[in-house]
């Protein structure tokens, strides 16, 4: 019995777990979206010798 409660709590911490990463995956997808918005920055690159 204690280790159907052992393997259903450590089941349930690899889910929540799992959860938060594709969270934080998703914030960081969202700002490198935003960050892209404008097309032209970074493209110029000007350099004097």
């Amino acid at each position: 019995m204690k280790q159907d409660s052992l393997a259903q709590a450590v089941s349930i911490s690899l889910v929540k777990k799992t959860l938060d990463s594709s969270k934080e995956d998703s914030q960081n997808l969202i700002k490198m979206m935003e960050l892209s918005t404008n097309p032209n920055l970074g493209s110029n690159l000007d350099v004097k010798a």
